[in-house]
């Protein structure tokens, strides 16, 4: 069986080497995109085409960011083609039972998501509600950062033995599982007691807070 395992390593480690870079380029190509995004002036919106074309220069973060999130779209759009192809041969339900598949796809759908807020906030200057555009970027970048766990998994040689350390992260992390539901139901009961308590709140301000709890609050 070792044996075996080696040899069918020894055949695929090429293309799972190659896999992984292409999932480097990706990931940065999207981050990198997204950080300088951020840093375009709003009045890009209202600034001429020609204006941005015939100065580059003082368009740079406009262009690069541009760059970045196509090629960061490109790739994303690969690895959803293989995980789309993935549940078509395997079935969607033992698909989904694997929750590496699941943080997977899920990961690259909020991309997809980033991506598009990114766009309709410098080129139309749309922006979504309670800060919601910035809330999916920033959930998109946790996903596909803690999706590198997923292409770390088959590096199991060597100095770095990642395989092993994920494998027991993930352990830890299912053994805590009753910890967490018990630590959610006691937040929840003083959490709701706490806002009642407080006089002078509305249903928007507990609303509001809410939103900010589950999505991490503020900007990314």
């Amino acid at each position: 069986m070792e044996y075996s395992i080696t040899y069918l390593w020894a055949k695929l480690k090429r293309y799972y080497i190659f896999n992984f870079f292409k999932y480097l380029i990706f990931l940065f190509s999207f981050t990198f995109g997204l950080m300088l995004n951020r840093d375009i002036p709003e009045d890009i919106v209202t600034t001429p085409y020609e204006k941005i074309f015939t100065n580059p220069t003082s368009y740079f973060a406009y262009f690069l960011s541009r760059t970045f999130l196509m090629v960061g779209a490109i790739f994303n759009l690969m690895f959803f083609k293989n995980e789309i192809e993935h549940v078509r041969g395997s079935g969607f339900f033992r698909y989904w039972k694997n929750g590496w598949n699941r943080l997977q796809l899920t990961a690259y759908l909020t991309v997809f998501f980033g991506v598009g807020f990114a766009f309709l906030k410098t080129s139309f200057g749309i922006t979504m509600p309670n800060g919601l555009s910035n809330k999916t970027q920033g959930l998109s970048l946790v996903l596909i950062w803690t999706t590198t766990l997923s292409h770390l998994r088959g590096f199991n040689d060597g100095t770095y033995k990642f395989g092993v350390l994920i494998k027991t992260l993930v352990m830890i992390i299912s053994d805590m599982k009753a910890f967490i539901i018990i630590m959610s139901i006691v937040v929840m009961g003083f959490g709701s007691a706490f806002v009642f308590l407080l006089p002078g709140v509305d249903n928007d301000t507990i609303r509001t807070l809410v939103i900010d709890v589950l999505t991490g609050g503020g900007e990314v």
